[in-house]
């Protein structure tokens, strides 16, 4: 019986040393929408330079990470796997309003 516990033990810990120690895995950003069910839907970026510009406006000002590679944005898994979030993600990188009043500034020499 004590073996069993303390093989539970080792398992557990394992696990947990492995998911908050093991790399993060990014995966390619697409948008999300739903529809008047709740359903789910994903479409590819397809070299939309603009939401994708829009989008890294969105993903820094809620710190959120991300990776740029062949003109593809990747975030993490755990962000992508929450479909209300890139959903919300995706409306705002849409709203022209809400990136004017978000845009993180750029080095401007203001005196």
């Amino acid at each position: 019986m004590k073996s069993i516990a303390l093989q539970l033990i080792f398992l557990t810990t394992s696990i947990i040393y492995l998911k908050l120690c093991s790399p993060q895995k990014y995966v390619e950003f697409k948008k999300v929408t739903d529809d008047s069910e709740n359903n789910y839907h994903t479409s590819s970026i397809n070299n939309d330079s603009s939401f994708m510009n829009h989008l890294q406006i969105v993903l820094k000002a809620y710190n959120i990470n991300f990776k740029v590679k062949n003109n593809k944005l990747y975030i993490p898994d755990s962000i992508f796997s929450n479909k209300e979030l890139c959903k919300n993600l995706t409306t705002k990188a849409n709203d022209s309003i809400w990136i004017y009043s978000n845009k993180i500034p750029t080095n401007s020499n203001t005196h």
